[in-house]
């Protein structure tokens, strides 16, 4: 039987709430990614068939980065997520036992 680790208690509620907010910012993050994606999309094809200006495109090729810098970022964080969900988990089963 495992026997409870000291402070154990203090850290699971911490670790849940961290979790927590880890969740809401991955979804927050996956949200301004898919609305990026829509906004390059329509820049792309709103400007495909006229001449393009070197400014715009920089824009268009720069939603496309920041887009897959954030796709990258959501990853990160989903895996954040998981990490944090199966300490909390050992985390609990230690304050139980």
């Amino acid at each position: 039987m495992p026997h409870p680790t000291p402070g154990a208690e203090s850290t699971a509620p911490a670790i849940d709430q961290a979790l927590e907010k880890n969740k809401q910012a991955t979804e927050t993050v996956k949200q301004v990614a898919e609305e990026l994606a829509i906004i390059h999309e329509v820049l792309d094809a709103g400007i495909s068939g006229r001449g393009r200006s070197d400014d715009v495109e920089q824009a268009v090729e720069k939603t496309s980065d920041a887009e897959k810098r954030l796709n990258g970022s959501v990853e990160q964080l989903e895996e954040v997520n998981d990490s944090l969900g199966r300490h909390a988990s050992r985390e609990e089963y230690r304050a139980a036992g």
